[in-house]
């Protein structure tokens, strides 16, 4: 029996990728993935990298998504500084909404809240390549397909949050947009 919802789940994604020629596909892929387990989910994409206005009402989105990246997340881009004022604003002044971040995004609000972003020695995912998917795995991707494209950005070397695997709470002031305040 599959669930019901009273009325479609609102999802902004913020696709932070400048200059992308993959734009198009990394849209495509969560269309697909959030797809295959909401279908009535209403998703809206938003551009910070490429529009300054970029960003979405949180008022008016039950979850947002701060997406992956193609910019190391410690730069200090404007477009990169508007993005970590958006997140600043919506801890501060929606602290009920959901957040999510994905790849770039994750990092960047862990560095927002304190967590120090490393190079890898060995990145995990380095290279277009294709990724043969588990038996269990495949029934995730709502295809029969067992082999799905990997993109990573041979560019710019990967970033490891040292804190992903803590919990990291909000300061008791919000931290300004370069990074966390210092007492």
């Amino acid at each position: 029996m599959s669930p019901t919802h009273d009325r479609p789940l609102r999802i902004a994604i913020l696709l932070n990728s400048y200059r992308s020629p993959i734009i198009a596909e990394i849209r495509d892929s969560y269309v697909r993935s959030i797809g295959a387990v909401r279908p009535d989910a209403q998703l809206v994409f938003f551009y910070p990298a490429e529009q300054a206005d970029g960003f979405p009402d949180p008022e008016a989105f039950d979850l947002i998504v701060i997406g992956g990246g193609n910019a190391d997340p410690r730069k200090r881009h404007p477009w990169i500084l508007r993005v970590h004022k958006f997140i600043l604003d919506v801890v501060a002044n929606h602290p009920r909404k959901k957040l999510c971040g994905i790849c770039w995004g994750h990092q960047t609000i862990c560095q927002l809240f304190g967590a120090e972003l490393v190079d890898m020695e060995i990145p995990e995912v380095r290279q277009h390549g294709e990724l043969l998917l588990e038996r269990h795995g495949h029934g995730l991707t709502g295809t029969a397909a067992r082999r799905r494209r990997i993109e990573a950005d041979p560019s710019r070397p990967p970033v490891f949050c040292t804190a992903a695997r803590q919990r990291v709470a909000p300061p008791a002031t919000a931290p300004s947009p370069g990074g966390p305040r210092r007492a």
